[in-house]
């Protein structure tokens, strides 16, 4: 088992009035997080609170928006 620690800065849904630039970055990097996430429990719903930015800038999708649990949330 690996367990991976990060310090969340935020999550998406704690932003507002993103430029257009850092936009497209999220965009691009939202997706390629939930095509990895896709391709090992399939499809499950998303919202801004399942996406985090770390202390480097960096975006992150989590399966679940309380992000101690590791499988997707029920709808």
């Amino acid at each position: 088992m690996t367990v991976f620690l990060e310090h969340v800065r935020g999550r998406l849904s704690e932003y507002k009035d993103i430029p257009l630039r850092d936009s497209l970055y999220c965009m691009l990097a939202m997706l390629d997080g939930y095509k990895k996430l896709f391709n090992q429990v399939g499809r499950f719903y998303i919202s801004e609170d399942q996406i985090i930015i770390d202390d480097r800038g960096e975006v992150r999708v989590w399966i679940n928006s309380d992000l101690s649990q590791d499988h997707p949330e029920e709808s």
